[in-house]
């Protein structure tokens, strides 16, 4: 029943906005994308999952070794997962996976993974932050975006060298206690820990550079910083847990922050790229699901 409700306002969503925007004059940008340019931007999927691959292979590496094949397909699997849950959660229950057993141990694996998508939020926040500062145009977004960002990445930057002995003391839950000693683990390993932020930070650069060369196939002419900002901005509206697969209300966002820069056609264009990023790599992920264990993927 949420499956089904967490569609229909997908549905409706990208309803409204063809309504909008015109589904003719979508389609014309469409068929219009520049061979060139698309050609790079469906290329660049390769890297970006390799990255993420080699990013997950360094965290799981904290508890079990695993090979760069292994990593690549769990990171497949969790994609095709992520499709279906909300906030890309997927991504987090692979962790679930990596060392089987005991309770104790999915809770370690869990932990690591929080960890990485952790990593993987502040990396982003980090490029908005950045990217905000640097279009500063004095309008309302980049001011939310920079004190949000600055929020998270302060945040995350504690967790990272914060004491934790304190904290296990208070009497946690051992689930809790349990992901803390997690994370623990990987604090334990400083260059296993700069590592898997250096990955976090070079992989959204991937990430925001396959979204700049989609625009330019879309024919758009937006400063690459003002689209290094805004686009991170509707990605994290795309998490909230709203629409089926951030479907529609990532497209809204975008389609909101990118009209002062670019025709509403070709926002939407790149929404349907946004969406396409979680697709590809869970449509190669279906071969994995049914493997989703230790056992299998590795």
């Amino acid at each position: 029943m949420k499956r089904a409700l967490l569609l229909s306002v997908a549905v409706l969503f990208l309803a409204w906005l063809l309504r909008r925007v015109g589904a003719g004059e979508l389609w014309t940008v469409l068929s219009d994308l520049h061979p060139g340019w698309l050609a790079a931007t469906l290329l660049l999927f390769v890297p970006t999952l390799l990255v993420t691959a080699a990013r997950w292979r360094i965290v799981a590496s904290v508890k079990r070794p695993i090979s760069l094949g292994a990593a690549l397909r769990m990171v497949l699997a969790a994609a095709a997962a992520n499709v279906v849950l909300p906030a890309k959660l997927g991504d987090v229950g692979k962790g679930a996976f990596l060392l089987g057993g005991s309770t104790g141990d999915r809770a370690t694996g869990l932990a690591l993974a929080l960890f990485e998508k952790l990593s993987d939020v502040a990396a982003l926040a980090t490029w908005m932050l950045l990217a905000s500062a640097w279009a500063w145009p004095g309008r309302d977004p980049e001011q939310l975006a920079c004190g949000l960002g600055a929020g998270f990445v302060a945040g995350f930057a504690a967790l990272c060298v914060m004491p934790l002995a304190p904290v296990v003391r208070l009497g946690l839950p051992a689930p809790l206690f349990r992901a803390l000693a997690g994370v623990a683990s990987l604090r334990a390993r400083p260059r296993r820990l700069l590592g898997v932020l250096a990955v976090s930070f070079g992989l959204w650069g991937l990430h925001l550079l396959q979204f700049q060369l989609a625009a330019w196939a879309a024919g758009a002419t937006a400063q690459p910083a003002v689209l290094a900002s805004r686009i991170p901005m509707a990605i994290f509206v795309g998490l909230v847990p709203v629409s089926f697969a951030g479907i529609g209300t990532r497209d809204a966002a975008l389609l909101y922050l990118l009209s002062p820069f670019l025709d509403a056609p070709v926002a939407l264009a790149l929404g349907a790229f946004a969406t396409l990023r979680y697709l590809v790599p869970a449509a190669v992920g279906l071969l994995f699901v049914g493997s989703y264990r230790t056992g299998m993927l590795s």
